[in-house]
């Protein structure tokens, strides 16, 4: 088509667009970003340690409790690790709430995991799972099995194309690539993922881990 054509009921088409715009829940992303469109690809890259599953997460629960349909590919993550880090998190929410103090050496969540944060915010547990229950509907997670291909993807992609309002897989570097040239794959891969998420008409956020450089025998 050409250019001319195209531009007809593009003001139409692109206010269709905004209303359907997400939010990322965290105020310096809202601020530079202004949102998720739903033709976005977004990638969250960092070395490991560095939050990106936190990050991840928080942008997932947030939109679930705003009623959003958000489908959650934790591919690195333990069965049942996503619904452990939000139960945390509403812990320390409702503990907060109540004024109990504390700070981040006595409740973190590898402490909490180990049963070692009890005294601090046992008594809320039963408070955190109600509210989940009730408000986390919409958050569909799925953990990776023996093998999890780009044939997977698009199958799983397709199956959930007309529920979702926003798909997030984490991260990246979990899925099989049947290529010898690493880096070829992952670009088929980013393309496929690509592609399906436009024919979708669907946002979607990508986890990957960046390695750090090395300074082996750089000048320091």
């Amino acid at each position: 088509k050409s250019s001319a054509d195209r531009i007809r009921g593009e003001g139409e088409h692109r206010v269709d667009l905004v209303k359907r715009e997400l939010q990322y829940k965290v105020a310096f992303l809202d601020d530079i970003l202004r949102g998720i469109l739903p033709h976005d690809l977004i990638l969250i890259g960092a070395e490991t340690g560095a939050g990106k599953t936190e990050l991840a997460k928080q942008i997932a629960m947030y939109n679930a409790l705003a009623g959003k349909n958000v489908h959650y590919f934790a591919l690195e993550a333990e069965p049942d690790e996503i619904e452990r880090r939000i139960k945390f998190s509403v812990l320390t929410a409702i503990a907060q709430g109540e004024g109990v103090r504390f700070d981040f050496s006595q409740l973190n969540y590898p402490d909490w995991y180990r049963g070692k944060c009890e005294h601090i915010v046992g008594r809320f547990n039963e408070r955190a799972e109600k509210k989940i229950e009730k408000s986390l509907r919409t958050l569909h997670t799925y953990y990776r099995g023996n093998s999890f291909g780009n044939d997977d993807i698009k199958r799983l992609l397709l199956a959930i194309q007309s529920e979702t309002d926003l798909v997030i897989l984490d991260h990246l570097h979990y899925v099989d690539i049947d290529d010898d040239n690493e880096n070829r794959g992952f670009n088929d891969t980013v393309k496929m993922i690509r592609d399906v998420t436009l024919g979708m008409g669907k946002p979607m956020i990508l986890v990957a881990h960046l390695r750090k450089k090395s300074t082996v025998g750089k000048k320091q």
